[in-house]
This record gives C-alpha cells, sequence and structure tokens, in this order.
C-alpha cells in the first residue's frame, strides 16, 4: 500500500506579492527592494538566520538591483560571524564573479585578502596576498571611485605585508600613497602612524616623531577608529621620548617608580601581561583570581580561577597559560598544544607568543627547547643547544621572537625567516625569571635572584638596572613577572606585594 507523498506549501501572499512587485513599476521596486534590505539589517543581530532569507530573497529576485551586491557582502559578513567558511566562500565568490566592478567587491576583496593572509604560512604566501591587496587600487581608480575607504585599507594592508616581509621601502611607499592621494580618514591616520613606525624601523626616529606629532596636532575626530589612531601615535611618541629623547637630555633612563592597580588587593600575584594600549591581564595564586586592568589602573574584569598560569592576551583577548593549553576566562576558545612525539608530553605551559604567520612559539616545562606550532599544531624545535632552561618568551614591533635562557643567562631571538640569529642580551643574572621587549627592541630581564628589572638597549647593552630598592620607599620582594606596554612603562608582579609596581 502507497501513500501520497505530502506536497510542499506553496506561499501564494508571498508570491502573488513578489509578482506584484515586479510588474509594478521601478519605484515600487525600489521601495520592495529597499524594505528586504532594511528588514535584513534590522534582523541581523537578534535573528541572523531571518535576515539571511531576506537577503537570500533580495537577491535571487532582484538580482539587478544596486542593494544585490550590498546583500550579498552582508551575507559573507554573517557567515564570517558564524564560522560557516563553506557558505561565506560561496557567497564571496558569487559577489566578486557577478558584481566584480561594484564598492561591495571592493570590499569582498579585503574580506579574502584576510582569510588568506590568516592561512599564510610562508613568506610566498604573503607576498601573493599582497599582489591582491594591490590589485584593488588598479580596479577601483579614484576616478571611478572617488571616496572608497576599501581602497585605502587595501593599500594599508599591503603596507604591514611589506613590514612583516622586512620590505620598509615598499612599505613606506604604501602608506604614502594613501596619505597623500586618499580623503582624510581614520585610515590616512592609520597609514601615518604606520609610517611612522617603519621609519623607526629604520632608525629614523627624529622623522617618525615629526610624522607623530602631527597626527597628534591634527583636530579631535569624532570617528572611534580616528581617535583610537591618535592614542596609538601618541603611545609611541611617549615610548620614542623614553628610550631616546630622555637619555639624550642626559636625564636617568627611568624617572621613577609607584605603586598601581592597588585595588586588586593581590594576595600572592602569579603573572603580568601588558597590551599595547595599556590594560594589563594579572594572576594571583592566592586568592585566586584572574583580572583585567585599565590603563588607568581601575580594575574591568575579573574572575576566580584557579590552576592557572602565566597570563598573556592574545591579540585584544585576554588568556592564562594552564597545563597543556591556552585559557581564555572572559571569552574565546580554547588554545591546546600536543608534545612534539608521540611518546613525549606537553606539560606545564611555561610561555606562548603568537608569531607574524599565524604560527606560536611555545616553551614548556616539559620539553627543552622553543617549539613552534603552525596552525596545524605540527611542532617544530628551534632552539635547545646548550642544554637551555627557557623561562619566557616575547615579540618586538618587528615580530621577531626572544627567548629568554635562564641556564646561559643570555637572551635569544628568532628572526622573520624563522632562523635563530643568535644572542642579543646577557648578564651575570641570579634567576632569570621573565622577560618583555618593547616595540623599539629594548630588552627587560627580571632577575628574581637578585630582585632586579635589567634593561637593554637593541645592541644588548646594559641600560639601567632598578631594584631591591625603588623610589617612593617601594622594595621588591618577591618579583615573579614583568611586563610592557605600548608607551614604554614597566610592570612588575610580586608574589609578596599586594598591588603592581610600575616603573616609568
Amino acid at each position: 500500500m502507497s501513500s501520497a507523498r505530502p506536497q510542499p506549501r506553496v506561499r501564494w501572499p508571498l508570491v502573488i506579492g513578489l509578482l506584484l512587485v515586479l510588474c509594478a513599476p521601478a519605484t515600487a521596486q525600489d521601495e520592495a527592494v529597499e524594505n528586504l534590505y532594511r528588514e535584513g539589517q534590522r534582523l541581523a543581530r537578534s535573528d541572523p538566520a531571518a535576515a539571511l532569507r531576506e537577503y537570500q530573497l533580495l537577491v535571487d529576485q532582484f538580482p539587478d538591483h544596486p542593494l544585490a551586491p550590498a546583500a550579498l557582502l552582508r551575507m559573507v559578513e554573517i557567515f564570517e560571524q558564524q564560522g560557516d567558511e563553506r557558505r561565506r566562500d560561496l557567497k564571496l565568490k558569487q559577489l566578486l564573479d557577478g558584481y566584480g566592478r561594484s564598492p561591495e567587491a571592493a570590499r569582498g576583496y579585503l574580506i579574502e585578502s584576510a582569510i588568506r593572509r590568516r592561512q599564510a604560512r610562508t613568506p610566498e604566501d604573503l607576498e601573493q596576498v599582497r599582489a591582491m591587496l594591490r590589485r584593488v587600487p588598479l580596479l577601483f581608480d579614484r576616478d571611478a571611485f572617488p571616496r572608497l575607504p576599501a581602497r585605502a585599507e587595501a593599500r594599508v594592508a599591503a603596507g604591514e605585508i611589506s613590514r612583516a616581509l622586512d620590505d620598509p621601502a615598499s612599505a613606506a611607499a604604501d602608506f604614502l600613497l594613501v596619505i597623500e592621494d586618499e580623503p582624510p580618514s581614520a585610515v590616512t591616520k592609520r597609514a601615518q602612524r604606520l609610517l611612522a613606525e617603519t621609519l623607526i624601523d629604520r632608525d629614523q626616529w627624529l622623522p617618525a616623531s615629526e610624522i607623530l606629532q602631527r597626527l597628534l596636532d591634527e583636530p579631535a575626530a569624532d570617528e572611534a577608529p580616528a581617535e583610537e589612531e591618535r592614542g596609538r601615535a601618541g603611545r609611541l611618541l611617549t615610548l620614542l621620548h623614553r628610550r631616546l629623547v630622555r637619555p639624550l637630555a642626559g636625564e636617568p633612563f627611568w624617572a621613577g617608580t609607584r605603586a598601581f592597580a592597588q585595588g586588586l588587593q593581590l594576595k600572592s600575584a602569579s603573572g603580568v601581561a601588558a597590551h599595547e594600549d595599556g590594560r594589563l591581564v594579572v594572576t594571583d595564586d592566592g586568592l585566586p583570581v584572574i583580572a583585567v586592568v585599565a590603563p588607568s589602573g581601575e580594575v574591568e574584569m575579573r574572575t576566580d580561577l584557579r590552576g592557572l598560569g602565566r597570563p598573556l592576551w592574545d591579540g585584544d583577548r585576554p588568556g592564562a597559560l594552564a597545563g597543556d593549553a591556552v585559557l581564555r576566562p572572559f571569552g574565546g576558545p580554547t588554545t591546546k598544544f600536543k608534545a612534539p612525539a608521540k611518546d613525549a608530553t606537553l606539560k606545564g605551559l611555561v610561555a606562548v607568543e603568537r608569531g607574524l604567520l599565524g604560527d606560536r612559539y611555545v616553551v614548556a616545562r616539559s620539553q627543552t627547547g622553543v617549539l613552534r606550532y603552525s596552525s596545524a599544531r605540527r611542532s617544530t624545535e628551534l632552539l635547545a643547544a646548550g642544554r637551555p632552561e627557557f623561562t619566557d618568551l616575547a615579540r618586538d614591533g618587528r615580530g621577531r621572537i626572544y627567548a629568554l635562557d635562564r641556564r646561559g643567562r643570555k637572551v635569544q631571538r628568532i628572526g622573520l625567516d624563522r632562523r635563530p640569529e643568535g644572542t642579543v642580551a646577557s648578564g651575570e643574572w641570579k634567576r632569570a625569571e621573565a622577560l618583555a621587549v618593547d616595540r623599539l627592541g629594548f630588552v627587560f630581564v627580571l632577575d628574581r635572584g637578585n630582585r632586579q628589572v635589567l634593561a637593554y638597549d637593541p645592541a644588548g647593552r646594559l641600560l639601567a638596572t632598578a631594584g631591591p630598592q625603588l623610589d617612593g620607599g617601594l622594595e621588591l620582594r618577591a618579583p615573579v613577572d614583568l611586563a610592557v606596554d605600548g608607551s614604554g612603562r614597566v610592570f612588575v608582579a610580586d608574589a609578596k606585594l599586594p598591588f603592581l609596581v610600575v616603573i616609568e
């Protein structure tokens, strides 16, 4: 006995409505299309699936309307947020193949280049991404598109890749094109700041300072991204003054020390990590707690959590080491690392640092050397000669990785080409515990045994020592970690102090 297959229900009101719209005058069609697009925008936050249906309906029924590529772009962005790579890539291809000369396609090329940059594993991969970005200004020239932010963003992204490839001349050329040819915006301010950083990479700090000062002298902007760039420029200019101008004027390397974030009321601090913008993430074994601290010293977030090791910033996400993983208690996925060999173990992460090509550099108590993990979690040993005892990792403004060897009493560096570059600083340290490197390449070592912080210039020369006795009646008692922010402030976590110490 056979049963009749149920027939799909036809949404006759919707079908009739669409037929009426398709047969209606152009003004009525435009109004219908705009309604679909606005409804998709309205639903995007609360009901992304419903928003996708509205956008898809618009594209299917009105493929020739100017809002069709905009709807496709919105769909790409929603799928990107959802982590649906397959459907994101399908819609991105539809946008670029069908509407390749639309302003939305320019934004699509930026999204595609960002995806490929995340997937890049070699310098050659980055060069291909840079070539893709440089096609955007050719496809969308200023005569046809006088105001197109995506064109300026493509040039800035190409310049950033040139810096990562250690090609400062090409980077400077890209940034200058944005500054000179594009309408003023947050993107042009970013180009100014990055041009200054490129000059600093070449030790041309005086013209870099002039660029940064001009950026700060410009009127304040209403756009948050523009003000963020002004903040970055201000911090970088402060760093230049602290590291270069102050010594040239005959002033001490450090101006003073003070207690910081006293509201934390620490019991047994175990670590501190600094974001470029001055925010800190702090861990305490005694409370136990992990907290995010504002640049002013006020506590922004905190949560009770046991078993945490050294804290870190993974981009803008605060986290901490725990066993064989990086935890992100305030949001974000957990990242785990496997031992490099099947019969080996990876226990007790000591330090984790992100490389420029999506790789991670790792030090663990159960392993001898510095390990590099690719995005596929395959590892390679980079530094292990001489029975080292690595206790910390850091990265400078050019993306080079630094490793602190307690037993060898030295700091070693890994270059942009992932090859060891030898020793960059050394000393008669009693118990080297922690390492920090600022954006200019100045190196800071915490010698826990002597209760001191030592500062070295990029050539490895010792510049200054702080501790155990500090200004303001402070004293380092049991320092365990240190960090440096984008303006050059050095923060010290001490297991026997209820606050952090900042050296400025």
